[in-house]
């Protein structure tokens, strides 16, 4: 996984309750079934509430499934428990952006363009500037 995807807070150890719940809901999301993502998900948001992670990935398979709102909703829940997971903060941009409301992304966007010059969603960022 890239560098970037990775919720900054992630530790190794031994499977947790969280770890298996997180993995139900990517197997479901790969046979497209939406509801047991998601339900998978908020489960593990409620075992670890201060993790991004599910929040992230609720964003994630709501966007897939067109529910604007509540990627958005799911997204910003990721940034605020996780203001450096560049990746959300990018993905909740990049859906703000995609839905006409590019100002708002250009907001959600700041604090990432204090990024590296060569960090990648810098380059993306200021393509869409």
């Amino acid at each position: 996984m890239d560098a970037c995807m990775q919720e900054p807070t992630v530790t190794r150890g031994p499977r947790t309750v969280f770890d298996e719940l997180l993995e139900e809901g990517l197997g479901a999301s790969g046979r497209d079934d939406v509801a047991g993502a998601l339900g998978a998900w908020r489960a593990a948001a409620r075992e670890r509430p201060d993790s991004a992670l599910p929040h992230f990935l609720i964003g994630a398979e709501l966007a897939q499934a067109a529910r604007i709102e509540e990627a958005e909703a799911a997204y910003a829940n990721a940034v605020l428990l996780a203001p450096e997971f560049e990746t959300a903060s990018y993905q909740l941009g990049l859906l703000q952006y995609t839905s006409g409301r590019a100002p708002a992304a250009m907001v959600t966007w700041q604090p990432l363009r204090d990024l590296q010059p060569e960090h990648p969603i810098r380059a993306f960022i200021k393509g869409f500037a």
